[in-house]
């Protein structure tokens, strides 16, 4: 919980790597000997400010994922993916708005699970402006 507020993570993970030329989910690639996915979310969990984490990916990756991030002891709800990010974070924001029904001052962060170097420090300086202000962006 970030300053009293409940808080939410979406995090869009339902890319499938076609880029890279790989015939699996670039987030099962390793980095520094850990998975993309694993790597992101240990920077996302690191200071407990989350209430909930929603990922967004694809139903032939769910189980992997969740087999993977199991080992991290962290709740995550789990919906579909959709063809674009943006259609990702708008099936978690409706899925966000029918379990959870945040009120007004709720705060959501948006960070694409690819993007694994997120530091403590940004996440906290997004929710605070995000606080004041009512959105920002890193």
């Amino acid at each position: 919980m970030y300053e009293g507020r409940k808080t939410f993570a979406i995090i869009p993970a339902a890319g499938s790597g076609s880029r890279m030329g790989l015939p699996y989910s670039k987030l099962l690639c390793q980095l520094q000997g850990e998975e993309i996915l694993i790597k992101t979310f240990r920077a996302l969990a690191q200071d407990n400010w989350c209430d909930t984490f929603i990922l967004a990916c694809r139903s032939t990756d769910r189980e992997q994922f969740s087999v993977l991030l199991n080992t991290l002891n962290v709740a995550i709800e789990f919906v579909e993916g959709g063809q674009s990010r943006q259609e990702s974070v708008r099936n978690a924001l409706c899925h966000l708005k029918k379990q959870h029904n945040p009120s007004d001052d709720s705060l959501v962060l948006v960070h694409d699970a690819a993007r694994t170097f997120v530091s403590p420090d940004l996440i906290s300086r997004c929710l605070a402006s995000a606080a004041i202000s009512g959105a920002t962006t890193a």
